[in-house]
């Protein structure tokens, strides 16, 4: 759920910039992300809410206008100033820009929602406040899962170091965390993980730069884990602390926050062309 008209002019502006500088991987994934506040008690209601909106959602996924969206509640966090969030996916960024440019509607709502949806769709501002919007890119994916299957997120927050850029701790990432990560997902410890970079808003005065996700099917999986046996397979003959060394003089993890998946709209495919061999 966006507010267009105060958000596309910047977005669009920015997305034309953005493709002026060189890209290491071809046509990268971007994500609108919303973050929603919802009064104590209201929960129920929102949901409700959210369903009326999730038909809006698989209708633009079923066009090709949109690649994945979903609606998921905070679970752990170190903020407190919204409860759910809300992530639309593409698999590029000219898809983005025409989904800000012609909105998520179809030319007659009417047509896609019943008359009680309808009255549910209205209250929309007066059950959600929307906190604030950002724009990811994600690259590197690694996943072994229908996308309906991933209940649990984890989300780790990094900031970079002075004189350190997205590509430095990509790089760092893709060197020593995503094997790790790979070995997971086979050994059924992990459904997927992701590495992603905020493109928008942008500037020095962020909070946060980059962002792992780690993917499960449900909080079990994460509770459950254990990453030291694996890390030994994995690392035989390396120093785990030197890992760590290397991986914090590029960034500096803040925080994580965990997430659990309350709805989707998905595309009809069995696993995701970021799937391991």
């Amino acid at each position: 759920m966006n507010n267009f008209p105060k958000q596309l002019c910047l977005l669009l502006l920015f997305l034309f910039t953005f493709q002026m500088f060189g890209q290491e991987n071809d046509e990268p994934w971007v994500h609108l992300i919303d973050y929603m506040k919802v009064e104590p008690g209201n929960e129920k209601d929102y949901v409700a809410l959210e369903k009326v909106w999730q038909k809006i959602h698989q209708y633009n996924v079923d066009r090709g206008a949109v690649d994945e969206w979903q609606l998921l509640s905070v679970t752990f966090s170190a903020n407190s100033d919204y409860d759910f969030v809300t992530r639309t996916s593409f698999s590029n960024e000219a898809k983005l820009g025409d989904y800000m440019t012609a909105g998520p509607f179809p030319e007659d709502l009417n047509e896609l929602l019943t008359e009680e949806e309808m009255k549910i769709f209205d209250k929309t501002s007066a059950l959600r406040k929307m906190v604030r919007s950002e724009v990811w890119e994600s690259r590197g994916a690694i996943f072994d899962t229908k996308l309906e299957d991933r209940d649990f997120q984890v989300y780790n927050y990094f900031k970079l170091e002075k004189g350190k850029n997205r590509l430095d701790h990509l790089a760092v990432e893709e060197q020593y965390w995503k094997p790790l990560h790979k070995k997971a997902i086979e050994k059924d410890l992990l459904e997927g993980w992701v590495f992603a970079s905020q493109i928008f808003p942008y500037g020095a005065e962020l909070p946060h730069n980059n962002v792992t996700v780690d993917i499960y099917k449900d909080m079990g999986q994460y509770i459950t884990r254990d990453y030291d046996e694996l890390f030994e397979e994995v690392y035989p003959d390396t120093d785990g602390s030197q890992i760590m060394k290397d991986t914090r003089a590029v960034a500096k993890l803040l925080y994580s926050e965990g997430r659990k998946v309350v709805l989707g709209a998905y595309r009809q495919t069995d696993v995701s062309e970021n799937s391991i061999d």
